[in-house]
């Protein structure tokens, strides 16, 4: 069984998937064996659902925002209506009806099966190479790095950015370069990656949306396995995903911490601010949805 995750092993992403393939491999006693690539050894972020479509490896945890591609309601969660909300906003509706029929979507159209929850991975804010960026409302020619989806291009392009996907093996190098000013992303990636070696000295918390990964397995080798082993896996990866969840929390303000003793500036936008972007957004909500081609049903499940 290969799973192939994009982030380092010291990303949270990483050290779930490893967790589980350490517990399903004890339960199964020799049933099955559990591999694991890391680094995107295998398969960048944006290329592994497609991967696992075309039966090169059988499980993936690819982020929210590159499923949108293949089932566009994901991109729900990426919409203006998320933005700057509380994590809990987007728990209660993945939870409830609306996460169900993502979770039949994903695997209709990807021939998958998804084995438990979705993990956490937390907020995204906005984190820059120049440490005089002060206010959502400077970002005027600037930059910015996505990790995909037109979503998230298209909000940082509203509130003023110039949005630009890379994919992560490729961002050291556009960093170094200068070729980027700043980049969307979570304390804990920029800390574990050691970013603000490389330029990275001042955020934004501005909550953009919240990036979660969602487990599949491909549909043809799920089958294959018998019932017993079957249940050895969702109940690993349930385990996993408790535990994960606090983690990832834990994580994120140890590398907040971590960053703000190395020097980076937290900038953090007062309400005005996030009521006046957020409604700013607002209006382009239903040219968003429909460009992405998110179902009319998906949308009104949203309040």
């Amino acid at each position: 069984m290969r799973i192939s995750v994009e982030n380092l092993d010291s990303h949270i992403q990483s050290k779930a998937v490893r967790m589980f393939a350490e517990k399903l491999q004890e339960s199964a006693d020799g049933e099955i064996n559990v591999e694991v690539y890391t680094s995107a050894k295998l398969y960048q972020g944006k290329d592994v659902i497609g991967a696992l479509v075309r039966g090169n490896i059988e499980m993936a945890v690819p982020g929210s925002w590159h499923m949108s591609k293949y089932v566009p309601d994901v991109s729900l969660l990426l919409l203006p209506a998320f933005y700057c909300r509380d994590k809990s906003y987007s728990e209660k509706l993945l939870n409830g009806e609306l996460g169900k029929k993502l979770n039949r979507s994903i695997e209709n159209k990807l021939n998958a099966y998804i084995p438990g929850s979705w993990i956490d991975l937390g907020y995204a804010h906005l984190f820059f190479n120049k440490n005089n960026i002060k206010s959502i409302n400077g970002l005027q020619g600037l930059n910015i790095r996505v990790a995909g989806g037109y979503a998230n291009e298209q909000r940082n392009r509203l509130i003023g950015a110039e949005a630009i996907t890379i994919a992560w093996p490729d961002l050291k190098t556009k960093l170094s370069q200068g070729q980027i000013d700043g980049l969307l992303t979570s304390y804990m990636t920029i800390d574990t990656a050691e970013l603000d070696k490389l330029g990275v000295s001042s955020v934004i918390e501005d909550k953009q949306y919240f990036p979660r990964y969602i487990p599949i397995i491909r549909a043809s080798f799920w089958k294959r396995l018998d019932s017993t082993l079957q249940e050895k896996i969702r109940k690993a990866w349930s385990e996993v995903a408790k535990w994960q969840r606090d983690e990832a929390e834990a994580m994120q303000q140890a590398s907040k911490k971590a960053l703000i003793s190395r020097g980076i500036e937290v900038v953090i936008p007062n309400q005005k601010q996030i009521q006046e972007t957020r409604e700013m957004l607002l209006k382009h909500q239903s040219e968003i949805s429909s460009r992405l081609g998110i179902s009319s049903e998906m949308i009104e499940m949203v309040h």
